[in-house]
């Protein structure tokens, strides 16, 4: 047995073997092993993603307008898009706040905000199973 293979299977014995399972998606569902369950790990939570009516809406709204679907790289190094802008001024109005930022996911934001607002002498109570997001915010916070 080589290198690999002894891994592979003390992982195994461990219970720690980690495979990717065959997943149907349907909306805010999944359907494994025959069973329809809520996805609460995935990041539409609502299903919006999944609706039809929002996307045939969205079309028709935007037709004829350039919008960006990507910026190819973060804001900071590429620039900024004026719409991005917009809507964080939008937030910010609905939210009766000075501003908002927008982050393209929830790692990002982990590791933008978490630094930010802390200090050395903050203290961040987190136990080990946190999102894997927060435990590298948190150690680029210098926070204790």
């Amino acid at each position: 047995m080589n290198r690999f293979e002894q891994e592979l299977s003390e992982l195994k014995e461990k219970g720690s073997f980690r495979s990717i399972p065959p997943i149907e998606h349907e909306g805010k569902y999944i359907i494994k092993d025959n069973q329809k369950l809520v996805n609460l790990s995935g990041n539409d939570y609502l299903g919006l993603a999944s609706r039809l009516d929002l996307l045939e809406q969205f079309k028709e709204e935007t037709q004829g307008q350039f919008l960006p679907y990507s910026s190819s790289s973060s804001r900071l190094l590429t620039g900024n898009f004026p719409i991005y802008e917009q809507l964080e001024s939008l937030i910010a109005a609905s939210l009766q706040h000075e501003a908002a930022l927008l982050f393209n996911s929830g790692y990002h934001a982990n590791i933008g905000i978490l630094p930010a607002i802390t200090t050395k002498r903050s203290l961040i109570v987190a136990d080990k199973l946190v999102h894997a997001s927060l435990i590298d915010g948190i150690r680029l916070s210098n926070a204790q």
